[in-house]
């Protein structure tokens, strides 16, 4: 599964849950989305600013999105990424080496979907409040473990 699959999954997934839930109808939409998930937001917004999409609703009622580490430019981690898809495709999971490509840093695939989002949320009749946060410094949160000892 690639990048555009998951950005239809969730376009599809908004139309449906708006046509089941007429009171959702004209509510707006704010995304906050993470990591991946800010890629995937990207994406389907792009595919709902063609103007003869069916989701075009999508954009209309999205009056914010919030990116927090959001890949935009890919990532140098894929090799690592590469290895848990091989394992957990081993253990019967469903995994995707060809999502781990697309998020490859040196194959640019992101960057025609980052600059059609930069080009969509902001035109001559369409303004998107956009908002990103990221690390400036390196981490090494994700090495630490959370202390689960129960206090003295």
């Amino acid at each position: 599964m690639k990048l555009r699959n998951h950005a239809e999954d969730l376009l599809l997934s908004i139309h449906s849950l708006r046509s089941q839930e007429r009171s959702l109808d004209g509510r707006p939409l704010l995304f906050i989305a993470s990591c991946f998930g800010g890629l995937v937001v990207a994406e389907a917004l792009n595919r709902a600013a063609v103007t003869s999409s069916r989701y075009s609703f999508v954009r209309q009622a999205c009056v914010g999105v919030v990116f927090l580490a959001t890949p935009f430019g890919g990532t140098t981690t894929t090799r690592k990424a590469q290895w848990l898809v091989a394992y957990h495709g081993l253990m019967g999971e469903n995994t995707s080496l060809e999502l781990i490509k697309d998020l490859d840093r040196s194959n640019g695939v992101l960057n025609n979907p980052s600059a059609d989002f930069a080009r969509n949320s902001s035109t001559e009749d369409y303004y998107l409040p956009t908002h990103c946060f990221y690390e400036m410094q390196p981490s090494n949160l994700p090495k630490k473990r959370p202390n689960c000892s129960s206090p003295s």
